[in-house]
């Protein structure tokens, strides 16, 4: 009989306990990290591929150079899909571009220009790409909006023309997505020093303050680009570059979470 009620009340604990953890948790930085990583690396081989021919005019030519890179099941690339909007509004069926070998599916946007002064008063202009990402497939809940009792499963990713990859969105506020880093600058000649990991969004504030570097893409602020929609985050606490950082882009943000694929 004390094996019996033992065995109920375990039953019961568990009953209890295993709804109150969302099954996304545990794989959710995991799965964002393979997706940024992935598209990092895709990126830098499309920039050097196509330097001399330009940046990809077409959503279906960029899944084609993203499929060089990135494992894709089946035929690669539906011709018939549509670019999707870039505030991650939008997820028809009919306009996936490509499902990676690990079940990931692809969206792509059209091209759009970033523009802003630069922390010299210069001004910036890229070219960029939405990639989105759903990254469970086709298991729900198959979204971009991220409240705190469902975790957005589509995530966004800024690609510009240079091949620089940047996150968007909930996860640069959010460490259960992913992490970065501040490198901090080498003295005499010794090793960078880095943070502690922090999100991504505290991390970029840290190291350049309020204005972008136009060497490095990673301080670009594309909270002003989206100001509505799923990608949009609540305003932040003002940014202002730590005493180490102080001299302009003297110090970088490094993803914090990357993992071999």
């Amino acid at each position: 009989m004390e094996v019996f009620l033992m065995f109920v009340v375990m039953g019961v604990i568990t009953a209890i306990v295993l709804p109150a953890v969302k099954p996304l948790d545990k794989t959710l930085s995991y799965s964002y990290s393979r997706a940024y990583q992935s598209l990092y690396d895709a990126g830098l081989n499309i920039y050097l591929d196509t330097v001399s021919a330009g940046f990809p005019a077409t959503p279906n030519a960029m899944c084609t150079s993203l499929t060089t890179y990135i494992n894709s099941l089946g035929t690669a690339c539906s011709v018939s899909a549509s670019a999707v909007p870039r505030d991650g509004s939008s997820f028809p069926t009919a306009d996936q571009q490509f499902t990676a070998t690990n079940g990931m599916i692809f969206y792509i946007s059209n091209v759009y220009t970033y523009s802003a002064a630069d922390a010299w008063g210069s001004l910036i202009g890229i070219k960029y790409r939405m990639i989105f990402v759903d990254l469970n497939g086709t298991r729900k809940p198959n979204t971009a909006t991220y409240t705190d009792k469902v975790y957005a499963d589509i995530v966004g990713f800024v690609m510009t023309n240079t091949g620089e990859v940047i996150p968007v969105g909930q996860p640069i506020i959010n460490n259960k997505y992913i992490s970065a880093q501040v490198v901090y600058p080498s003295v005499a000649g010794s090793d960078p020093t880095y943070s502690p990991p922090m999100p991504f969004h505290d991390a970029k504030c840290m190291a350049s303050g309020d204005k972008p570097y136009a060497g490095t893409q990673l301080s670009y602020d594309f909270t002003t680009v989206f100001t509505s929609g799923p990608l949009y985050i609540p305003p932040q606490a003002a940014c202002t570059a730590v005493a180490a950082c102080a001299v302009k882009a003297s110090c970088n943000v490094e993803i914090y979470k990357k993992v071999d694929l």
